[in-house]
């Protein structure tokens, strides 16, 4: 049996659609948690209480670094100060 597609929507549609949906500026114009604001501390304190073990999960995507023909441009790390050579300075640095 063939799928369908819902019809396309016009740039109209699309951006009461979009407006509906989004929470720009609901939390005040110099915002920067977004619906993160939804977590209050009674959230925070009722999952803490959840907690049974602990385990870290990693939410980093890997970074490759091997060029292949899927990866034409590799991720390059240079370190412009790598901590190993005695500085003069009064403090070690290190930068990348």
């Amino acid at each position: 049996m063939a799928q369908v597609s819902p019809p396309r929507l016009s740039a109209e549609q699309f951006q009461a659609l979009f407006d509906r949906c989004s929470n720009w500026g609901r939390w005040g114009p110099d915002d920067e948690r977004g619906t993160l604001n939804l977590l209050t501390p009674e959230h925070h304190v009722r999952a803490a209480g959840l907690v049974r073990e602990g385990h870290t999960v990693s939410c980093a995507l890997p970074i490759n670094t091997a060029a292949d023909t899927d990866n034409i441009y590799p991720a390059v790390h240079l370190m412009l100060r790598a901590g190993d050579v005695v500085e003069d300075w009064p403090t070690r640095s290190t930068a990348d």
